[in-house]
């Protein structure tokens, strides 16, 4: 069994001549056990730069057992500045996305975590770039980009934030913590389950379901006749909802032109109609689905 730390005891004859020495691996194995990868609540936010370039707030993270801040180069302390980082040249005939990640390098001849940008694969369909998860590398996503094809320049409404994503980023936490709110969770909701409150409470949870913030891209648009002035169609992931759901779709003002007021709702995704199949992205403010239950 590995233990640390002992007390280090020097024998010159010996080798190696301290007899208890520890090394980076133990301590990082000791953090990770410890630690959840992610980034600290308030850092490493991503907002459009000048031109082709996006801004990433300073902050910390923890990946794998590693500890990572932005520094700065003078003082060696917590960085100040933000950090802006250049998104290649835009296809001009079809869109991609694009990753803000940083990554952890762990090979002998690198040994260093930095910030890049995964550059997506241009497509009438694009998706994200792949992660690099193994051994040696591990990069956790902390926003992605439309680069529309043609664009010269990236805006807000292209950003989207990924550092609240578990799958992906997540906040940093201590898995002692997550562990013990778990189990209060799991006693708290079998005692409550019991009651009629708790009874109460499973049925709203099934009568309205809310979604906010949903981006949708055009790339995604499909076509479809089921309206002749919305001739595409774009279905929406929602994992709980179901084809017995009302839905209602609130829309910012002036987008009624763009995406039709009826949408509809599938085993597992809301469905919605637009008007063209080129307006990059946009966001849906807020979802709605209701379902009747009798309580």
């Amino acid at each position: 069994m590995r233990a640390f730390p002992y007390q280090s005891i020097y024998d010159q004859s010996a080798n190696p001549p301290w007899d208890r020495l520890t090394g980076a691996s133990d301590h990082r194995i000791e953090a990770f056990a410890n630690w959840t990868d992610g980034v600290y609540p308030g850092g490493w936010e991503t907002t459009p730069g000048v031109g082709m370039s996006v801004v990433v707030s300073p902050g910390m993270g923890r990946i794998r057992g590693i500890f990572c801040y932005d520094d700065d180069p003078h003082s060696g302390g917590l960085s100040t500045e933000s950090r802006t980082l250049a998104i290649q040249a835009a296809d001009e005939s079809l869109d991609r996305i694009d990753r803000v990640i940083v990554r952890h390098n762990d090979a002998l001849d690198v040994r260093a975590t930095d910030w890049y940008i995964l550059k997506g694969t241009p497509s009438a369909n694009p998706s994200a770039p792949e992660l690099t998860r193994n051994s040696s590398t591990y990069e956790l996503c902390v926003a992605e980009i439309f680069v529309a094809r043609g664009t010269n320049a990236i805006s807000a409404q292209r950003i989207t934030d990924t550092r609240l994503n578990y799958n992906l980023c997540g906040i940093t936490t201590t898995r002692v913590m997550d562990l013990a709110i778990d189990e209060i969770k799991n006693l708290l909701s079998s005692a409550i389950d019991e009651t009629t409150a708790g009874k109460l409470r499973n049925s709203m949870s099934k009568m309205i379901t809310i979604e906010t913030e949903i981006k949708i891209y055009s790339s995604a648009a499909v076509e479809d006749n089921t309206y002749a002035k919305y001739p595409f169609r774009i279905d929406i992931p929602i994992n709980r909802c179901t084809e017995e759901h009302i839905p209602d779709i609130y829309l910012e003002s002036g987008k009624s032109d763009l995406v039709y007021e009826i949408c509809e709702t599938r085993s597992g995704f809301v469905r919605v109609y637009v008007s063209k199949n080129n307006f990059g992205n946009i966001t849906i403010p807020v979802i709605r689905l209701t379902k009747e239950v009798t309580v």
